[in-house]
């Protein structure tokens, strides 16, 4: 989470009242940002750089907000051959997606699968898949 907020009871209280969400499917024609280009120090502080403000602000999608524990898919589509960590950009979707209020709070999301698949044209692209686990006993 970029920020630390609180979930207010308001919002809890709106988001039980809409009907549950089986699976979700998300697809962004966009390269997200490395971890490593998500924040810049200026002054002792930490801040968004410009790139990832703009990544965030082209990419923000309207969600209803999914309830209960969470799994996460995300599936990279790289837009060349570089060499690439993949763990370095499921931090700045996580983000975007709870930007876009996919789910109450990202504490929520038990489960994260990262895959790499096919190199695809500029500017590549990620596809997401969110899905509710089973109540724990």
């Amino acid at each position: 989470m970029l920020s630390s907020t609180r979930v207010s009871r308001a919002r809890l209280r709106e988001a039980s009242k809409r009907e549950p969400v089986e699976l979700r499917l998300i697809k962004i024609n966009d390269w997200p940002p490395s971890v490593n280009g998500l924040y810049r120090a200026i002054n002792g502080r930490s801040i968004l750089t410009k790139k990832a403000r703009a990544w965030y602000k082209n990419n923000k999608l309207m969600l209803q907000p999914m309830e209960g524990r969470l799994g996460v898919t995300i599936k990279l589509y790289p837009p060349d051959k570089r060499r690439r960590d993949i763990d370095n950009y499921s931090k700045a979707v996580l983000d975007l997606l709870t930007k876009s209020e996919a789910w109450i709070d990202d504490e929520q999301v038990d489960v994260l699968h990262v895959e790499r698949h096919n190199i695809v044209p500029k500017p590549g692209k990620v596809t997401i898949e969110i899905w509710p686990l089973p109540e724990k006993t």
